[in-house]
């Protein structure tokens, strides 16, 4: 993008700034960022030094901050007569090469930091003069580093080899992710008058949850010093990345380990993210771990030693209460080897029956280790949470969010509105946008502000379609969403079975498949059409972490 968008001086041949302006249009948006016009001061001494670049431009090819050039522009018939005499039109000029290093090297001294990780480079652009193979011109500047007439007219391949080369010169500089660049130009693009997309700020907040998140990670320590641990934590405490890492650990140091959830979805998500680790990580060994919901451990082992049982069964009371965790039991009896584990994981434990426990602690070994990770608010399927022995457990508290905005969590108390307890945003977690509270009359009224506020996130804000994810409070046939297959040019598609959005498609789906997992942005939709508890709301809030839109109806 070039800042700013409007060229605000002469727009005519002889300007040669508004010459390279134009050609710097032909530039890839994502590829490259460019700034005309730019003012900065540095104090030397007691003096301040004000100086001026007419072009920066930034590297962002693949997705990485690889590198900045300032351009100075002369325009003109320009002659070096030797290194230090410079002239145009036939007047002598100070020289453009001492202009352009000078100015690089007080920004350099302004943002060394930035300068450590990422080349801080010149070039100089004469849009009126052919350089050709002059042998008087110039005898001190590389030939890339230079941009005649010719070469203007190229500016897009001409800027790219040079970034190349430079990359190549300096390669002991990785570079900056694109949340640090952000952060870098942030107070520049303000002085045009712009300020961050949507999509921007919330990459920025992103970095801040991973290492506030990983700043959770203690409890891993705690883990590894007990047998029987329980963590009680609140939504956005990071749980779930906290119980799927210490799984990782596990697995590396060659323990068998069994992780079980109740949310199918959640438990399919994980599954694939350790899978996909695995094919990078030799120490992950898909045989030494097993993912399931409950219902799928059981049905599994039942299914081995009484393949009729399940089906013949599963109408009559008490069935996923008392009988399937009886069969369990009488399952592993019957086996002559049945599968033990050194670790057993148990997330979403809130929605744990006591008899489940019972069934799974049978399958872990004599010195095995066992740690559930439960939040009572979350609690939808009002469940008996009842853990057997839990005197013999070592119990945690994770009372900090630190994955949702500090908006978001602001919510999540009104919803659960208790004298004696708030749930505390970990410091340093971002403020976030506003919750957005998206009054309607009807269905018609809502779809239409659903549709237009997704595509104005999309287009305006930047925001790619994976990072959006709408909650439904009934079947989609009966929601304000039933006839709406695309959204623009997205379509409109059920979550898939893994729990992972889909980068050209807007996902939608329902909180019991959602439990467990979160998403950028989240839109609450249909909240007419379900009488809402507490532990539902606030459930559906949690799953937000940067942006939240409630769409409720008018009284």
């Amino acid at each position: 993008m070039i800042y700013p968008e409007e060229f605000s001086g002469k727009k005519t041949p002889d300007n040669a700034e508004w010459l390279v302006y134009q050609a710097m249009q032909k530039l890839s948006e994502t590829d490259f960022d460019v700034f005309w016009h730019r003012t900065f001061s540095v104090v030397e001494g007691r003096r301040n030094i004000e100086f001026e670049i007419d072009f920066i431009v930034a590297d962002l090819r693949n997705n990485s901050f690889n590198g900045l050039v300032c351009i100075e522009v002369k325009g003109g018939q320009l002659l070096q007569k030797n290194n230090e005499t410079w002239l145009q039109n036939g007047n002598p000029i100070d020289s453009p090469v001492k202009q352009v290093t000078s100015a690089m090297h007080n920004l350099v001294d302004l943002y060394p930091s930035v300068a450590n990780e990422v080349p801080f480079g010149w070039m100089v652009c004469f849009p009126h003069t052919v350089t050709g193979n002059s042998t008087t011109f110039p005898t001190n500047i590389d030939e890339a580093q230079l941009i005649d007439k010719d070469k203007l007219q190229n500016l897009p391949r001409i800027l790219s080899d040079f970034f190349d080369q430079f990359g190549k010169r300096f390669s002991n500089h990785k570079g900056m992710s694109i949340v640090d660049y952000c952060h870098f130009i942030e107070h520049w693009i303000k002085e045009y008058g712009f300020v961050l997309p949507l999509s921007a700020r919330i990459a920025e907040d992103e970095s801040l949850f991973i290492k506030l998140t990983q700043d959770q990670m203690g409890v891993i320590k705690a883990a590894g010093e007990n047998d029987r641990l329980r963590i009680k934590g609140v939504a956005g405490s990071g749980k779930t990345v906290i119980a799927r890492e210490l799984a990782v650990e596990n697995i590396k140091s060659g323990k068998k380990v069994l992780f079980l959830c109740y949310n199918r979805t959640l438990a399919s998500n994980i599954d694939t993210s350790l899978k996909s680790l695995g094919k990078r990580n030799k120490q992950i060994d898909g045989k030494n771990f097993n993912v399931k919901t409950y219902h799928s451990f059981a049905a599994t082992l039942i299914n081995k030693v009484d393949p009729g049982w399940w089906g013949e069964t599963q109408y009559e009371e008490g069935f996923f209460d008392v009988l399937v965790p009886l069969k369990v039991l009488e399952a592993k009896e019957l086996m002559d080897k049945p599968e033990l584990y050194d670790v057993i994981i148990i997330d979403e434990g809130q929605d744990f029956m006591e008899d489940w426990y019972e069934s799974v602690l049978c399958f872990l070994k004599d010195n095995g280790k066992i740690f559930v990770f439960m939040d009572d608010f979350q609690n939808i399927n009002q469940t008996c949470a009842r853990i057997p022995e839990l005197q013999t457990f070592i119990k945690l508290s994770l009372d900090e969010n630190c994955r949702n905005t500090k908006a978001i969590n602001e919510k999540m108390n009104e919803i659960i509105n208790l004298e004696d307890f708030s749930i505390r945003s970990k410091a340093g977690v971002p403020d976030g946008e506003p919750v957005k509270i998206i009054q309607y009359i009807n269905d018609t009224d809502q779809q239409t502000k659903v549709l237009q506020e997704i595509r104005r996130l999309v287009e305006e804000e930047e925001v790619r379609p994976d990072k959006i994810l709408i909650l439904l409070n009934t079947d989609k046939e009966n929601s304000c969403l039933a006839r709406t297959n695309n959204i623009g040019s997205l379509g409109l598609i059920p979550l898939n079975s893994s729990g992972t959005t889909n980068q050209y498609s807007i996902s939608y789906t329902h909180i019991k498949t959602f439990k467990g997992l979160e998403a950028d942005i989240v839109f609450i939709v249909d909240t007419d059409k379900v009488n809402y508890d507490s532990f539902l709301f606030y459930t559906q809030v949690s799953r937000a972490r940067h942006l939240l839109y409630i769409f409720k109806k008018e009284d």
